[in-house]
């Protein structure tokens, strides 16, 4: 099992910008995709020029569970392969859901840096780019099923990031719909992800640290008094310590549902909780479980300016 902190004074081998006719790999650590869903989204990668591997065991009719793509070990060693497979540029997981700290009893140390790659994705994925932080190169961006469904703002967001990197590169969302719940400035590494997945790691060999780091939190399906317990989870472990900056998203109603936590009372939670810190905090920014969300590339130097509500990515998440 890795210590505490093992990965994080790490910084993995940025890998070169994606391009035609490169390899994106495709597995399932979490939740099970349908084959139709899963077939489309290869159509669509394939469309753009790329080629595709596909782990094995991510079609299966037979999970242990229905909420698991597959057997914890065959989702971790689909996983595995990718990570070790030099020829794959991309790790695009098939969706989130749950299931991805199921595996964390087998991860060991890690003896390298997995260079030359990226993982793509979020929701229940944020349990694995909490895990592999450090040793490989992190994109809180759409899984398969969502690419599908994001429109072409997004999608060229998701592309540029990959394959035509720009630095500095200000994140393409009107500065009106961001609320500044603290004024003022910030710079360190973008990090977190999904509020519950967050929380939940604490205690495990991958407790959440966020020392000098921008915090991305956001979830979906939560009722206010969750929110309130994840937060204060993370608050009361000492996670949120030294943050530099929080720049936050929404908390959107479960799927098939029209109930969510209303805005004003999230700001009003987000506030409660996190303002005492001191630092620069925005809200409702677009990514996570939002229609057409923007990815997110973690570990990269970024600039928060809250009072002109302005976030900026100083690095890139491959080389230029």
């Amino acid at each position: 099992m890795l210590a505490i902190g093992t990965n994080l004074d790490r910084r993995p081998t940025k890998p070169k910008p994606l391009r035609p006719g490169d390899v994106i790999g495709i597995c399932a650590p979490a939740g099970p995709v349908p084959t139709e869903e899963l077939q489309r989204g290869i159509a669509l990668l394939h469309a753009r020029g790329y080629r595709t591997k596909v782990a094995k065991d991510v079609y299966t009719n037979l999970p242990p569970f229905p909420y698991l793509a597959n057997e914890d070990n065959k989702r971790f060693q689909g996983l595995n392969s990718l990570l070790k497979d030099d020829e794959v540029g991309l790790i695009l997981c098939a969706r989130g859901g749950y299931g991805s700290q199921r595996l964390y009893p087998l991860f060991t140390p890690l003896p390298k840096r997995f260079g030359g790659k990226i993982l793509c994705g979020y929701s229940d994925i944020t349990g694995l780019h909490n895990a592999l932080r450090g040793t490989i190169q992190r994109l809180h961006g759409p899984n398969l099923s969502t690419l599908l469904a994001m429109d072409k703002e997004s999608q060229e967001w998701f592309w540029r990031l990959l394959e035509a990197p720009e630095t500095p590169a200000n994140l393409p969302q009107d500065s009106s719909t961001i609320d500044v719940l603290v004024e003022g400035q910030a710079t360190g590494l973008l990090e977190g992800g999904n509020l519950c997945l967050l929380a939940h790691s604490c205690g495990t060999q991958f407790h959440p640290q966020f020392d000098g780091c921008i915090v991305l939190l956001e979830d979906v399906g939560e009722p206010l008094y969750r929110i309130d317990r994840y937060l204060t989870q993370l608050l009361n472990s000492g996670s949120f310590s030294n943050v530099a900056g929080f720049v936050l998203g929404t908390v959107t109603p479960a799927p098939g549902t029209n109930s969510g936590v209303e805005p004003n009372q999230l700001n009003k939670l987000w506030c409660d909780r996190l303002s005492p810190l001191n630092v620069p905090i925005v809200a409702g920014l677009r990514f996570g479980h939002v229609e057409n969300p923007l990815a997110m590339p973690l570990g990269v130097r970024t600039e928060l300016n809250a009072t002109a509500r302005v976030v900026t990515l100083c690095d890139t998440i491959t080389s230029v």
